[in-house]
């Protein structure tokens, strides 16, 4: 982790870093199961495993690229993480997956709500 990166741009990473990760995992669920993808599971587990690669790559040298509240809790913990960065950090990561999945979701609203249709599935009206 870099010496100079400060507080609001190790947060930035982290948001975006978790952001990144959820969007490729729930995207490429949710092309398989509403958009009929042909993915199995060998196919999902690669594409999340892109997602991790890449999110890490990009946040490590900002923030060390924790992207899991367990993670900043387990090294604050047991690796003299700064407690000061705790929260800031969890609310980052929590914020940056909420921002991607309704970003999923915006992109997948229309097959979700024919997917739920086809299925007789009743979770709002229209």
């Amino acid at each position: 982790m870099s010496q100079t990166s400060t507080l609001k741009g190790q947060c930035i990473a982290e948001f975006l870093g978790t952001g990144l990760l959820i969007f490729f995992g729930v995207g490429c669920v949710a092309a398989l199961k509403v958009a009929g993808a042909s993915f199995g599971q060998w196919e999902i587990s690669v594409i999340w495993g892109l997602g991790v690669a890449m999110a890490i790559y990009l946040t490590a040298g900002v923030s060390g690229a924790h992207l899991n509240p367990a993670v900043t809790i387990a090294l604050w913990l047991f690796a003299c993480f700064d407690k000061r960065k705790v929260i800031p950090f969890i609310v980052s990561q929590v914020a940056g997956a909420f921002c991607a999945a309704a970003l999923v979701y915006g992109l997948y609203y229309n097959l979700f709500f024919d997917f739920e249709q086809t299925h007789h599935i009743v979770s709002r009206q229209r």
